[in-house]
């Protein structure tokens, strides 16, 4: 407790002083709300090929996209005001709300349209990029077939508040608008990137925000984030009604940092020194207080085991069968607390025709001696296996390590924090910034490049509920990795992070094409079922457990609300008698 007592003052420094202290000066602007949001974050690119369920959940905070899915995944209005369909013009017509930046500048179409090109962009990496898919010429510019999504009339709508959609023959309109909900496809500005393209995301000086909150102060070093209120959220930001849309004044959060690890459990929201709990280290999972507490929510991720290495063995499908085949995932989901045993590589989360859950033509099981199916010439193999250094990736690793150990393999588990990079910038010299080495590490295999472990584990975003989606990142033309230009006559698809026979990459590829191509939704999910089956069969990667969020809110905290993707929301949070706990002057 007195760790955690020593951090929350630390943090009155970065929160600042209050009306309640006369030499202050400052008027009471609402609560300052201290919470566990989760573990670091390194960058704050909504378009960005991210690996954790945790920097999505601080981007949604941050960033609106047009459309928002509710907990039971109904869609509702967010940056959208409305929006009407033309079916014989194939064309979404929508009018954005009057909403401002977090410096001031009105959100205008083109900063969504400018957001999906570097998604499609042929030079970036993301399988976000597959939720744009049903967009005329979307998957035509990704494979560098087309230069631009809207070319030079991008901005060009007239009113300066309407977005045109035209999409493609035999779209999924309605799971089109659902992919717009995805935190992937929020806006960005185009000045504010080009001025820093490999910064701008990384600093509270740098980034501008369209959603609830604005980055207040950002420290990855100390473990310190703040979020304030986004004065022109949806409204003018002179407008008297400033918590109109947005209660809190501010939220405190913090993770682990420099080596000190917190402790937090149940005990520090009975003493109100927290008041939300979106983590917990693996003891206080345990805890039953916490546990009784505790509200678990399904994502749409999946806890991943890809293979980023040219090691010969791989290349042997027995070999990445025994390999899964080996791990109990009932044990790690019941060790993790919070998680599902996967049985697929799609969550439960992802549905399929009439919104019922999406279920693959076979599942997963764990065989009960793994061992018979490794090849003996793997025998022996030494496995280098990357993790993030954090408590979910931790517990996961020590079951991973020992299922693996006893099919014979030789396993060397790191546990990788930070990638310090550097730029040149033209004003401003040298930069270092630092980035998640994990997510480095999947960007570079994305990218083409090699890296020097052989399998790494992060958290694979589904991004949407649409199972096409998510499927679309294990195939070799809808991957989202885009295209390698060599020449004029040469122009070639860079590969998925799936490791796959030959013949069975083929079949994926035509079951992916066929479902993409099917003029009814019967057809659809017949082939998607059956390419999820394929991933079962064929193992080009291993999906270990379905992800779940989850939370512990104290009494005094109320109206948190939670999206499909599993997000927390305070936009409407009310802190009862926040008065007591606001950050006091120290002197």
């Amino acid at each position: 407790m007195k760790k955690i007592i020593s951090l929350l003052l630390a943090l009155t420094l970065l929160v600042g002083c209050v009306a309640t202290l006369s030499s202050c000066g400052e008027e009471d602007s609402g609560a300052q709300i201290a919470v566990y949001l989760g573990n670091e974050v390194y960058d704050l690119d909504p378009s960005d090929y991210f690996v954790s369920d945790n920097a999505a959940q601080f981007m949604s905070l941050l960033f609106e996209p047009l459309f928002f899915l509710d907990e039971d995944g109904d869609l509702e209005m967010a940056a959208a005001e409305d929006y009407e369909i033309e079916e014989e013009k194939r064309e979404i017509r929508i009018t954005l709300r009057e909403s401002y930046w977090s410096d001031g500048n009105r959100v205008v179409p083109n900063d969504f349209v400018f957001a999906w090109e570097r998604l499609l962009n042929p030079a970036n990496a993301n399988p976000a990029a597959a939720l744009l898919y049903d967009i005329e010429g979307a998957l035509a510019v990704k494979t560098g077939e087309e230069s631009s999504l809207y070319g030079a009339s991008a901005n060009n709508y007239g009113d300066g508040k309407t977005i045109v959609i035209n999409y493609r023959e035999n779209a999924d309109v309605d799971a089109l608008l659902a992919n717009l909900a995805s935190i992937a496809t929020a806006p960005v500005r185009q000045s504010v990137v080009e001025s820093a393209p490999g910064t701008w995301s990384k600093s509270a000086s740098s980034i501008a925000t369209n959603g609830a909150f604005k980055l207040a102060s950002y420290d990855v070093e100390s473990g310190e984030i703040s979020l304030e209120r986004n004065a022109g959220y949806r409204q003018p930001r002179d407008s008297k009604n400033f918590d109109k849309y947005v209660v809190p004044h501010k939220l405190v959060s913090f993770w682990s940092a420099n080596e000190t690890k917190l402790t937090l459990t149940y005990a520090d929201i009975e003493a109100k020194t927290v008041f939300f709990l979106g983590d917990a280290t693996a003891e206080a999972r345990k805890d039953a207080a916490l546990a009784e507490a505790a509200e678990a929510y399904d994502t749409l991720s999946t806890f991943t085991l890809a293979f980023l290495s040219e090691k010969e063995i791989f290349a042997d499908v027995n070999v990445r069968k025994a390999m899964s085949l080996s791990l109990n995932r009932a044990a790690i989901a019941e060790a993790l607390v919070f998680a599902k045993a996967a049985t697929g590589f799609l969550p439960e989360t992802v549905k399929g025709e009439n919104g019922k859950a999406f279920a693959p033509s076979k599942t997963i099981s764990t065989a009960q001696d793994a061992s018979a199916a490794l090849p003996a010439a793997a025998k022996g193999a030494k496995i280098k296996v990357a993790l993030n250094n954090d408590t979910d990736s931790k517990i996961i690793g020590a079951l991973v390590e020992t299922a693996w150990e006893n099919l014979g393999l030789v396993v060397e588990i790191s546990y990788l924090d930070v990638k310090v990079s550097t730029i040149n910038d033209p004003s401003m010299g040298e930069i270092s910034y630092s980035d998640s080495y994990v997510q480095y590490l999947v960007k570079t295999a994305a990218e083409g490049g090699s890296v020097e472990y052989d399998v790494v584990g992060f958290d694979w975003q589904m991004y949407s509920a649409d199972p096409i989606v998510g499927l679309a990142s294990l195939g070799s033309v809808m991957n989202g990795n885009g295209a390698v230009f060599g020449n004029q006559d040469s122009v070639s698809l860079r590969s998925s992070l799936g490791v796959w026979t030959p013949a069975k990459q083929a079949e994926y590829d035509q079951l992916l094409k066929a479902a993409y191509d099917a003029k009814d939704s019967a057809t659809r999910e017949a082939k998607l079922s059956a390419a999820a089956g394929l991933i079962a069969e064929d193992v080009p990667v291993i999906p270990v457990v379905f992800n779940q969020s989850f939370s512990v809110i104290g009494d005094d905290l109320s109206r948190v609300e939670v999206d499909y993707f599993g997000h927390f929301g305070f936009a409407r949070a009310k802190q009862k008698n926040y008065e007591k706990y606001l950050p006091a002057e120290e002197n």
